[in-house]
């Protein structure tokens, strides 16, 4: 028994308290809901309050192409016209800003020195999965390599020299 300020509760009464709070929990889930009503805001001018019908979508049909395209697809290409909540101002169109090429990204995985020479692991080629091994005096994208030290590779191009570094932790240790 749990007593409280005189109220005694006993098993049969939370058991009780308990299947009345299921049932009201029940109805309320049955119970149709009611949407709330729009009311006119005082001081508004008749033009500015919504009317019923831009209170209601307008038409259904319009949300059709929305739901019947996959938005997960990789082929799905951007709409023309984004979305715009209904009383708010279309965007400006952006002004395209002209893109220079971009030069390919080299990375280089590592350097070895053998009986052949130096040879460096880059990934240079965006075709070729993985790495190459590229020599002193092969071609890299632009460019050819004139220099490959212990964590170094120099490549010269025509609007300068790319210097690869190995980051110091896989520097080799002699």
């Amino acid at each position: 028994m749990i007593s409280r300020e005189g109220l005694v509760l006993t098993p049969r009464k939370l058991y009780g308290l308990a299947a009345g709070l299921a049932l009201l929990g029940l109805g309320l889930r049955l119970a149709p809901s009611r949407l709330p009503r729009v009311q006119p805001v005082r001081g508004l001018a008749a033009a500015a309050q919504p009317s019923q019908s831009q209170v209601t979508v307008a038409d259904e049909r319009s949300y059709t192409p929305i739901a019947t395209q996959n938005v997960f697809s990789q082929t799905r290409t951007p709409p023309p016209i984004r979305f715009v909540p209904e009383g708010r101002p279309a965007p400006a169109p952006a002004t395209a800003v002209p893109k220079r090429p971009r030069q390919p990204v080299f990375r280089l995985y590592g350097i070895t020195a053998g009986a052949g020479g130096t040879i460096a692991l880059i990934d240079a080629d965006p075709k070729i999965r993985g790495a190459e091994l590229y020599r002193v005096g092969d071609r890299v994208g632009s460019g050819r390599i004139t220099n490959i030290t212990d964590s170094t590779v120099v490549i010269s191009r025509a609007g300068g020299s790319l210097i690869l570094r190995l980051p110091s932790n896989r520097r080799s240790r002699r």
